[in-house]
């Protein structure tokens, strides 16, 4: 099994740990505060997204790119250094903004004085986050992936011990005291790792090193910041379509639909947590093994995600009444499209951050990112306002990441030929699997539809299997690899 084989798998299981945690937080939080409560904490957090995007400027993904090809420990430090003094400024602005201004946030224009003091609060988190995700950056890209990987887990389970304690204690306030006390934590934490990592190789850049350095990082994370703010403005643009022609009842239904739906992005963000750093070291070193093993992979994470998104196809309605209850059902429609629709911004994510960013790629990274946006608003637009509603918003969703899937494929396989048969084979047929649900799977019980798919998953791995992509004694191994790897 190849080494970025075996940590994309420990990354997703570092990854479903760490969202388990997180669901059960949730489910406390909500039970702790009453729907007025969680408005106000809606409330800052929307202010804290909203401000807090200024902050990042790609420096994280651009750190990570810059560090993968240093071997030089000195040289990496200067590496680090560069983006914490780059960002640090742009989050004492942001943060010292934030502070003067919160008073008339929450007095005159959501008159709700008791928000002064989280809004304050959240202002101190941007100045603690502008230096940790810097320092976490470091450990990705120095390939630290062990560390990486047990703090993600780590991070949540802290997380659901401050937050159950203190919320319950202060309600409102005591959120946001828990989210200062976190972020503080694991800056410690991430910075006495780092510090560990470099030991007595820790140098300050020069004035030249600097501009040089910043140059590097700034160049390749700009651009990757832009596809950020796009593929943000992709998620949220339906709703503000649907805002001028449907009910607030309507726009809860997609809502909730693209909260179950958005998961399966997880995944990706799981594999590209390795795959950026692994790839960008192995496209300076090696081209034509670059290629190679971006093309095994690539067909290995497209069978991984036909087969997640297919499972949440098949069983998202048990799901959703077991865990939700009943009032969710006329979501139901929409789920198996918004579920493809992530599952193809997925495999973007995926060429983003295997070929285009470790080549630098940055004018067919943003076309793509353009496109995604470009042809889901148009869709949309045509269906909401030709009266197919939420429905319709979700089927534009679909067929916009599709579109913009496959014009990401042509151009790497244009520039590098690594897109296989079998993997474009997984990407058509998952696509496809909405209308298997329409036609055939709605109709059926749990118990028909669990007999279908367990026949589904035997012929798939057999099929797997025979074609090389996941041999049974491969996947064999790497079950004990992660076991081993993880305790």
């Amino acid at each position: 099994m190849s080494k970025l084989v075996k940590w994309q798998s420990i990354s997703l299981i570092s990854k479903v740990l760490a969202i388990s945690l997180g669901i059960i937080q949730n489910i406390i939080v909500l039970r702790i505060l009453s729907p007025e409560e969680y408005g106000l904490v809606g409330i800052v957090l929307a202010i804290a997204g909203t401000v807090g995007i200024y902050q990042h400027l790609g420096l994280a993904t651009g750190t990570v790119v810059a560090l993968s090809r240093e071997e030089d420990l000195d040289r990496a430090s200067k590496v680090t250094f560069t983006s914490i003094l780059t960002r640090l400024p742009v989050s004492l602005i942001l943060a010292g903004t934030i502070i003067i201004f919160s008073d008339h946030l929450a007095t005159n224009v959501y008159q709700q004085p008791s928000l002064s003091l989280p809004i304050k609060i959240i202002g101190l988190i941007f100045i603690i986050d502008g230096v940790k995700a810097n320092l976490s950056s470091t450990l990705a890209g120095l390939q630290k992936f062990g560390y990486l990987f047990l703090l993600q887990v780590f991070q949540s389970a802290i997380s659901l011990v401050l937050f159950s304690y203190l919320v319950k204690i202060a309600k409102v306030s005591g959120y946001f005291y828990a989210l200062l006390l976190f972020n503080s934590v694991m800056l410690v934490i991430f910075g006495l790792i780092n510090l560990r990592i470099y030991r007595n190789h820790l140098r300050l850049p020069t004035r030249e090193e600097f501009i040089s350095l910043f140059k590097e990082i700034f160049s390749l994370g700009i651009i990757v910041y832009f596809a950020r703010i796009l593929y943000n403005f992709w998620q949220k643009a339906p709703v503000l379509i649907m805002g001028l022609y449907i009910s607030p009842e309507e726009i809860g239904y997609f809502s909730f639909a693209s909260l179950l739906a958005i998961k399966i992005v997880s995944f990706s963000d799981a594999i590209t947590d390795v795959t950026v750093p692994v790839l960008s070291r192995k496209f300076a070193e090696n081209s034509k093994e670059f290629q190679k093993q971006f093309s095994r992979n690539f067909t290995q994470v497209s069978a991984f995600i036909f087969l997640a998104s297919t499972t949440a196809i098949f069983f998202f309605k048990e799901i959703t009444l077991t865990l939700i209850g009943s009032k969710y059902i006329p979501a139901f429609p929409l789920i198996p499209y918004l579920i493809l629709a992530f599952a193809n911004y997925s495999l973007i994510n995926v060429v983003t951050g295997g070929v285009l960013i470790p080549t630098h790629r940055r004018k067919i990274m943003l076309a793509q990112y353009f496109l995604l946006v470009c042809a889901s608003l148009f869709i949309i637009g045509f269906l909401v306002i030709t009266d197919h509603g939420i429905l319709g918003a979700s089927q534009g969703l679909m067929v916009g990441s599709f579109l913009a899937l496959i014009f990401g494929l042509f151009m790497i396989q244009r520039h590098f030929s690594v897109v296989t048969p079998t993997s474009m084979f997984f990407i058509a047929v998952m696509n496809l699997t909405p209308f298997f649900w329409i036609i055939f799977l709605s109709s059926l019980n749990f118990y028909s539809r669990l007999v279908v798919f367990l026949a589904f998953l035997l012929v798939y791995l057999f099929n797997l299997n025979y074609l090389g992509i996941l041999k049974f004694e491969q996947l064999t191994k790497m079950v004990k690899s992660v076991i081993r790897k993880t305790y």
